[in-house]
């Protein structure tokens, strides 16, 4: 089925001489290595310098998102793999992935019925029929949930919508509906019904992304519409009802990094809106559906994202959806020459690699965006699809909204029963859900001539058992998207130590004061 992962140490140890290293590569699986001795000395080039005194933004979490579709595949295994899964996941032997997202129904992974709200009766503005029943049967949300907790999960838990209710809709689905003004007090509560509801069950979300992909994708809400609804509206309305502060807004999230420095700016000059805007969510689809170029860092727009962390330092900001798009030119899989840049499901599949992907060369790539992601500003990462099969579904399907066929896409752990694997992306994610702990600062650095292809980003190291910062110890993510190893010189303060990186790998370096 799957090679258990080592009982790996959280912490850095008690030795404050040597450099602890943990390496996933094409053969290794979260490997610990022998440790590296310190040595005094000065920095040479081809170095990545840990700079201690100069804390960035607090981190929250890294993980995956959790639909009705990750449930049935958990539930497809048999007992001790579902067990042995769970453990690999949220686990003190596994990932310990630390943030979660749960969806409010109607997306194209709810299947286990047919397409529907917590509320379909039309003009129930007082919610008399709202219920999460459905997200309390066996392949429900909840029950997933508390399995996750149950195993160990311990972090943020962040919810989100991609259509209301079609009743409060002005125009036709799927690309012109438009929540009716006259709807915004009902949609408000059906939002804080769906936090009592699942807080009843003793899950207490972290934050709420309202809207998914507003205006890019789903339901067609400009800025000042979302402004409105979140100052006016959703934020009122949960200060009243005691959710708010210690449930966190946001208006929803764009698909991409670009459209997020559009629409954040206009709604937090709102002053209404800004009030509750406790966190800034956004997605990462910039290059995914285009045909020319590279998908390079410019073309993600990462600075897009280092311009609203500086613009609004008090807030987190966090990348909450992405998937299977480790490059960006050949999105329809029609061209033999770009065929290694194909992103989503080969519509070709004569040209395209086929999902699942069982090989490792993606891997180096995810680990390399979610080091730029960091650098850039995010307080969290979160991916999209947590479980899917190995067709890449089940799937859900409304052609009203949207959803005309199989949507299929590759996600971090594929469920092929009786037995499960997990994907190159697994590995890299794992290495920083579970030594880069929620509450650590991130750590500038100071890189000196990394040799090509080598990404590098620090974070406090977590103090024993406490999980709270060590202000002189580190963890440092390092990725090797080059298919030949690579040595990189580590400094901290007065000490050097040369760490050797794998082909195409990350190594997560680590040290106590």
């Amino acid at each position: 089925m799957l090679l258990h992962l080592l009982n790996l140490p959280l912490v850095v140890g008690t030795s404050t001489n040597v450099l602890h290293r943990v390496v996933s590569d094409v053969k290794q699986r979260l490997a610990t290595q022998s440790d590296i001795d310190w040595r005094t000395g000065r920095c040479p080039e081809t170095s990545v310098t840990v700079l201690h005194d100069d804390r960035r933004q607090i981190m929250g979490g890294f993980g995956a998102s959790m639909t009705e579709a990750s449930a049935m595949n958990l539930n497809s295994l048999p007992a001790n793999a579902q067990s042995e899964l769970l453990e690999l996941l949220f686990g003190s032997t596994g990932a310990r992935l630390s943030a979660l997202k749960t969806t409010m129904l109607c997306n194209d992974f709810s299947t286990q019925a047919p397409w529907s709200t917590y509320d379909d009766v039309p003009g129930d503005v007082g919610m008399v029929n709202f219920t999460i029943e459905r997200d309390l049967r066996p392949n429900g949300t909840i029950p997933f949930l508390k399995r996750a907790y149950s195993a160990g999960f311990n972090g943020t838990l962040q919810a989100y919508m991609d259509f209301p209710p079609d009743w409060m809709l002005v125009d036709s689905l799927p690309l012109l509906g438009v929540v009716e003004p006259k709807y915004y007090d009902a949609l408000a509560l059906y939002f804080a019904r769906y936090v009592e509801a699942y807080r009843s069950h003793g899950l207490a979300l972290t934050f709420l992304e309202a809207f998914n992909e507003p205006a890019d994708s789903y339901t067609k809400m400009g800025a000042p519409q979302l402004a409105k609804f979140l100052g006016q509206h959703l934020g009122p309305l949960f200060e009243r009802r005691g959710l708010w502060p210690l449930v966190k807004l946001s208006y929803g999230g764009q698909a991409t990094r670009e459209s997020a420095g559009i629409f954040v700016p206009t709604v937090m000059a709102d002053e209404g809106a800004r009030k509750y805007m406790d966190v800034i969510a956004y997605h990462g689809y910039d290059c995914q559906y285009e045909d020319d170029g590279s998908c390079n860092d410019a073309r993600q727009r990462y600075d897009a994202i280092d311009s609203l962390a500086r613009a609004y330092p008090g807030r987190p900001l966090w990348m909450t959806e992405i998937c299977y798009a480790y490059n960006g030119d050949d999105p329809n899989c029609k061209s033999a020459a770009t065929l290694s840049k194909c992103t989503d499901w080969p519509r070709d599949p004569e040209l395209a690699p086929p999902l699942p992907r069982t090989d490792w060369a993606d891997g180096p790539t995810w680990g390399h965006r979610i080091i730029k992601e960091v650098q850039a500003g995010a307080s969290g990462w979160i991916y999209w699809n947590l479980l899917l099969n190995a067709q890449g579904g089940p799937f859900a399907y409304s052609p009203q909204h949207g959803d005309f066929g199989d949507n299929f896409q590759q996600p971090i752990v594929v469920v092929d029963a009786p037995s499960f694997h997990p994907t190159a992306l697994f590995y890299f994610l794992a290495h920083f859900s579970r030594f880069v702990r929620p509450g650590v600062a991130r750590l500038g650095t100071r890189e000196a001539a990394l040799p090509e292809g080598v990404s590098a980003v620090a974070f406090e190291a977590p103090a024993e058992e406490q999980h709270t910062p060590s202000p002189n110890g580190a963890v440092l993510q390092l990725v090797n998207r080059a298919t030949s190893e690579r040595q990189v010189t580590v400094c901290s303060g007065e000490r050097i130590a040369e760490v050797m990186l794998p082909a195409t790998s990350i190594t997560t370096a680590m040290w106590s004061a």
